[in-house]
């Protein structure tokens, strides 16, 4: 009789020591489920904002710009000064001989006045034609718009290209189960043509919920060691000068864990996202005054590509 109890006891240890040891199973697989979700969704977001950015597009009308050259150059008067010393010019103070024997053929003549220069008839109302440049890159601290080459025709004939808008902001959503909880959001506009505005138009989809972090910083021309919070393409305040893309966009995301017992926790995450081909005008290095000839100063635009 003793013995069975006590078999039995052994045996009732083992079995609360077995089921603990599922429910910690358990636990433990509901919970890096829970954490392999977050880290997969947030991973899904950052990709698909690398390819947009690997692929951001920036136009340069190089044949205008050539064109603007070439007219330039047709419509400036030559260099007409001769330097002292060259043939046909007497020398300052200098008289010439008349006792010459006119039948010498090594005698030296005066040349003849070469005809005042005329531009040609299309430079009378000649003016630089400025490019019209429709593409962008607009980024601030926690959200950013420009234009890309990563649109994806959905139908076989339909009518659009690669090119397309596209738009990175935060804002608040309902959930996708529960509709009665709203929290921050991490929404994507695509607009599947170039047009004038670019924060307008589109569709607009929610990427990620319960966003806790959306930090964006661009390296660029004049940025390469230390980022910068905001980068207008437009605009003269950039590093590098108007319509410079940046080199590389910093991503910062966050978001709230799924876990109950995790409420104050986020996965977080940070990628730099190149640009593979930013096309910038070329920085021409502007003489500093006063400076010798070989030192230069602050860059300006030229017309050709880096």
């Amino acid at each position: 009789m003793i013995e069975l109890i006590i078999a039995i006891t052994i045996l009732a240890f083992l079995s609360i020591y077995s089921a603990r040891s599922i429910q910690s199973a358990l636990r433990s697989k509901t919970k890096i489920q829970n954490q392999n979700e977050d880290r997969s969704v947030i991973r899904d977001a950052l990709k698909l904002i690398e390819k947009d950015v690997n692929r951001a597009f920036n136009y340069q009308n190089y044949h205008l710009a050539l064109y603007n050259e070439v007219q330039k150059k047709r419509c400036t008067p030559p260099n007409q000064t001769q330097s002292p010393g060259s043939p046909g010019t007497a020398a300052p103070g200098s008289t010439v001989d008349q006792t010459t024997d006119p039948s010498d053929t090594t005698a030296t003549t005066p040349s003849p006045t070469p005809a005042p220069w005329q531009a040609p008839p299309s430079c009378q109302n000649f003016k630089v034609v400025q490019p019209k440049i429709v593409t962008r890159f607009l980024g601030e601290t926690d959200e950013m718009h420009f234009t890309t080459l990563n649109y994806a025709r959905l139908l076989p004939n339909q009518q659009a290209s690669q090119q397309a808008e596209v738009s990175y902001f935060v804002r608040d959503c309902k959930g996708r189960l529960d509709k009665k909880k709203v929290s921050k959001c991490l929404w994507r506009r695509l607009t599947p043509y170039i047009q004038g505005d670019i924060k307008e138009g589109g569709d607009e989809t929610v990427l990620l919920e319960d966003v806790k972090k959306f930090e964006l910083r661009y390296l660029g021309y004049g940025a390469e060691s230390e980022p910068v919070k905001e980068w207008d393409s437009k605009s003269d305040r950039n590093p590098g000068g108007r319509f410079f893309f940046p080199y590389a966009v910093q991503v910062t995301l966050a978001i709230a864990t799924t876990a109950k017992n995790d409420e104050d926790r986020a996965v977080e995450y940070t990628l730099t996202a190149p640009i593979r081909f930013p096309n910038n005008p070329v920085a021409v290095p502007t003489p500093t005054p006063g400076a010798p000839a070989n030192a230069t100063g602050s860059p300006a635009t030229g017309t050709g590509s880096q």
